[in-house]
């Protein structure tokens, strides 16, 4: 949360500070929910909680956003050494990143150690971030936010082929914060549409912005989702590009269902786990389809005959996400995951089913090579 605009602002002065208008407004809403899928994973905060501290949270976050914009890491590491942050704030005062002016921003929140602190730590490592990178310059408040959710689905983007429970708890988090900012949120915004004297109201912000981090984020170029991260692209033009990629926000799995096992034909049943694997790593951000053909599908295959990857199924019977494994030859009981996808975010059913499928003394490990915590427990 930023700094908030004084309360005797209205509707119609808002949508003049982001040159907006009523009726762009109101089809941009209509647009992006006609496409949309708000999350309804519910959490419970005690399975949630995490073993990271306030501090390595902080540097998580500052790790996420350098990978994200490694043309920044500079100004991204100036921040993190230099803010000065409240990890410990009172449970009933919003968090808030506050514009010291020459002086680094000064950052507050809450960290109790949940999956929904870490979000709140990389959304406002996002404002400090971007209140250092614009020097002084006034930024209009949906772009603000529009910094702050692009570092949020940074942390996210940088955690998800790591797929620890941990991970599928994080992203569940963040689903569920969907329901205020696209639902409670929307419709606040939808009824004062009708009257551009309506008080002003810092809620209106998040719909815009938490949308246009969602769309831009997955389609722009590295090096222009940078400009509008620095708040240097217009909300206008940001809302006209996110109009522009249809169906970003959709995680609808549109796979066929599984066939049943035709115990007479098991080349075919191979064949069809081959192309569900595929057809799951073409969609998955990290995906696999980089490699060469012979050397991809020489990898599936091997696991296959060595019976060392899952297919995790849904109840209508259709893949949602596929695991490959290798056993430590030293310590059989170690497994090390080599290969996670879960392209429409059922993250955590996958994690299930696999824990199911292994024995209850197995030792999951799952790798991060793109990060500094190269390794970390499944379960």
């Amino acid at each position: 949360m930023s700094a908030s605009v004084r309360k005797q602002y209205c509707l119609k002065d808002w949508l003049a500070l982001h040159g907006l208008s009523v009726i762009k407004v109101r089809d941009f809403l209509f647009h992006q929910q006609a496409n949309s899928v708000v999350g309804n994973v519910k959490v419970d905060d005690k399975q949630a909680c995490l073993t990271l501290t306030a501090n390595d949270g902080w540097e998580l976050a500052a790790e996420a956003l350098s990978l994200k914009f490694p043309m920044l890491k500079r100004e991204i590491d100036t921040v993190k050494k230099g803010c000065e942050v409240n990890f410990y704030a009172s449970k009933k005062d919003p968090p808030y990143t506050l514009d010291r002016g020459d002086d680094f921003p000064y950052v507050s929140v809450c960290y109790r150690g949940y999956t929904s602190d870490l979000i709140c730590i990389a959304h406002e490592f996002g404002h400090a971030v971007q209140l250092f990178l614009s020097a002084g310059k006034f930024l209009p408040p949906v772009l603000r936010e529009l910094a702050a959710f692009i570092s949020e689905l940074a942390l996210i983007e940088c955690l998800r082929d790591l797929n620890s429970e941990m991970t599928a708890y994080l992203v569940a988090s963040w689903s569920q914060e969907n329901k205020v900012y696209l639902t409670d949120n929307v419709r606040k915004l939808e009824l004062v549409l009708k009257d551009e004297k309506s008080p002003y109201d810092y809620c209106w912000n998040y719909p815009i912005a938490r949308y246009c981090a969602i769309a831009l984020s997955d389609s722009l170029p590295v090096v222009q989702l940078e400009e509008v991260f620095r708040g240097l692209w217009s909300v206008e033009k940001c809302v006209n590009a996110a109009c522009d990629k249809k169906d970003v926000l959709a995680m609808r799995n549109y796979l066929p269902e599984v066939p049943a096992l035709d115990k007479e034909k098991p080349a075919l049943n191979a064949y069809r786990s081959l192309g569900m694997m595929a057809l799951l790593d073409i969609d998955y951000w990290q995906g696999e389809s980089e490699k060469r053909i012979e050397d991809y599908y020489a990898g599936l295959l091997g696991h296959l005959q060595k019976r060392s990857s899952m297919i995790a199924i849904n109840d209508v019977k259709k893949p949602i996400g596929y695991v490959a494994w290798e056993i430590d030859s030293d310590k059989p009981e170690v497994i090390n995951l080599t290969r996670q996808a879960a392209p429409f975010g059922d993250h955590l059913e996958v994690l299930k089913k696999l824990k199911q499928r292994l024995p209850d003394d197995a030792v999951v490990i799952s790798k991060h090579m793109r990060s500094s915590r190269k390794e970390q427990s499944v379960w």
